[in-house]
């Protein structure tokens, strides 16, 4: 894709992507169709809320982020799984990517639950944009300085994160229900803890306390035919 004098490489759509993107407009069409004919709210079963999730709707831990309730919710997502989603599945291969997709979206979950007991009151999450928001993290430190459109004006993806951040916070203190923007911050900083926790994995030092209690093997032998210290060996 060409746009003026510059060029843009669009990553192909990746295998855990491409399942991600039609679980989420799969869940969409059921809840709208169910909707339509019933009256009935599939998200209710399917998005993660207290009341449901401690009275035996465990499920619900896995089943949040696919149930996406709006259209330009499904079609912004689905972008940010084939666009960031797919280049970061390449780099890290497909069971590594979703084990970064699951992590945050479990421990994302966890904590709005435990959010939504300290506010009192039970309120629901749902849709993939958490999930989506972690894999920003993930591309805002793997490549800090690419450029990404916030409402059509291009920002750094370091900056994008950190206005994503602010817009979460200021939601959750001010808007109305904003227990949902900090399950979705949630999930946020699970993916940031969970690559710091791998990182210092793949960094892991020796220890340097049990090496340092052995002798030196390190000793100095004088030559008897040279009294000269540069011939000590």
């Amino acid at each position: 894709m060409r746009i003026g004098n510059s060029s843009m490489q669009l990553p192909p759509l990746t295998k855990i992507n491409k399942v991600l993107i039609i679980l989420v407009v799969s869940c969409f069409l059921l809840h709208s169709v169910v909707k339509l004919t019933t009256g009935a709210y599939l998200s209710q079963f399917l998005s993660l809320s207290g009341g449901f999730f401690f009275s035996g709707h465990v499920y619900q831990i896995f089943t949040y982020p696919l149930m996406a309730t709006g259209i330009f919710e499904v079609i912004f997502d689905s972008l940010i799984f084939w666009f960031i989603g797919s280049e970061l599945e390449l780099m890290w291969g497909s069971k590594r990517y979703l084990r970064y997709l699951l992590v945050s979206a479990i421990c994302g979950g966890f904590l709005f639950l435990g959010i939504s007991s300290l506010l009192g009151f039970w309120s629901f999450l749902s849709g993939p944009a958490g999930v989506c928001y972690s894999l920003l993290v993930a591309y805002a430190i793997l490549f800090p300085d690419r450029t990404l459109l916030l409402y059509l004006f291009p920002v750094k993806a370091k900056w994008f994160c950190l206005i994503l951040v602010g817009i979460l916070l200021y939601q959750g203190i001010f808007a109305s229900g904003g227990s949902a923007a900090w399950g979705h911050l949630g999930t946020m900083v699970s993916g940031f803890g969970y690559l710091i926790f791998l990182s210092r994995k793949a960094l892991k030092l020796p220890n340097f306390k049990k090496s340092m209690r052995k002798k030196p093997n390190l000793r100095v032998v004088k030559n008897d035919d040279h009294d000269d210290p540069k011939y000590w060996h």
